[in-house]
């Protein structure tokens, strides 16, 4: 129960960073967040390929198969020393080595969340990339959502989730420094 804990306390140190970063944002930054990430509302569908499609909770089986595929990831962040604090963005840096790291573990998440619901259409664009990040991203923080915070299997969901609103969160700063210099 040591370890559950952990990651749901790291979880939710990456949740209160976030949440800390967002009021530090003004109105006009927040309105450069994607909705993706940030949905305004809670929401049981979203579009992939054009489709709207209604999501529910993970069962047990394929909760157990995202938390094997996140587990080195949730790990890494452990090590990373996130507290109540704050996050360590250098440190959260050296566990995700660049933006494809976040990029394959989004799509084999994907593809779990894909083969559940036998959507093959999703599963051969997921197989050629040709899906949009934004579609995967929402398709990730709804199933993220719809799991409640208490889904002790996928707490590396939620950190994934966490890791990419705060990525998002920094690129919108640097953005509107570089655009109030010109």
């Amino acid at each position: 129960m040591n370890e559950l804990s952990a990651l749901d306390k790291g979880a939710r140190a990456i949740e209160a960073t976030q949440d800390m970063s967002l009021l530090t944002l003004t109105a006009d930054q927040r309105e450069m967040l994607s909705k993706a990430l940030f949905p305004d509302t809670h929401t049981d569908t979203v579009e992939v390929l054009g489709v709207k499609r209604t999501l529910r909770p993970l069962p047990i089986k394929w909760s157990k198969q995202m938390h094997a595929l996140l587990a080195p990831f949730h790990e890494g962040l452990e090590a990373a020393e996130i507290t109540a604090e704050g996050t360590n963005i250098e440190k959260v840096k050296e566990v995700v080595a660049n933006e494809l790291d976040l990029l394959s573990l989004m799509l084999s998440a994907s593809e779990i969340i894909a083969t559940y619901y036998k959507w093959e259409d999703v599963l051969e664009a997921l197989k050629s990339e040709e899906v949009l990040s934004d579609e995967l991203q929402a398709l990730i923080v709804v199933q993220q959502n719809l799991q409640k915070a208490n889904d002790f299997l996928l707490m590396g969901l939620r950190m994934l989730v966490g890791v990419m609103q705060q990525a998002e969160i920094q690129s919108v700063r640097m953005l509107s420094m570089f655009s109030g210099l010109s």
